[in-house]
């Protein structure tokens, strides 16, 4: 499925949709027209605010993998709408101090999330049980 890549449930059967994203690195790769209303004109980049996004309720969780056994994985667990304000304030940061212009490729929305940036979000497993509690019985 495009929208999602598990689903969490509980023990009475409910389900929620959950998107995984896993870097071995600690930054996740991401396009900032996902985020944000934007278009290029004579190679400066224009926004027109926050793009109205679909399933704005999805969990993503945010996995840093590390490549030796001395260290642990990572975990980041956030919704949708806050991943999207992070990313798209981050990207207008960015992109103001450079005067809306990319340096290299104008019409490239290339935009990173590191764990800086989600790291009060670390082992937020709550939200994922909440979440699920929210959900309605299947059985009524």
């Amino acid at each position: 499925m495009p929208a999602f890549d598990v689903l969490a449930a509980d023990e009475e059967g409910r389900t929620l949709p959950i998107q995984v994203k896993a870097s071995n690195s600690e930054q996740w790769r991401s396009s900032a027209d996902l985020w944000l209303e934007l278009s290029v004109s004579k190679g400066k980049q224009r926004s027109r605010g926050f793009k109205a996004i679909t399933h704005p309720q999805l969990i993503y969780v945010f996995i840093s993998l590390k490549s030796n056994s001395s260290s642990n994985d990572r975990f980041f667990i956030l919704d949708k709408t806050v991943l999207q304000k992070i990313l798209a304030e981050s990207y207008i940061t960015y992109m103001e101090e450079r005067a809306w212009v990319r340096p290299r490729n104008p019409k490239s929305f290339d935009c990173r999330l590191s764990i800086s940036q989600i790291e009060a979000f670390e082992d937020n497993w709550k939200l994922i049980a909440n979440r699920l509690r929210q959900v309605p019985d299947p059985a009524e």
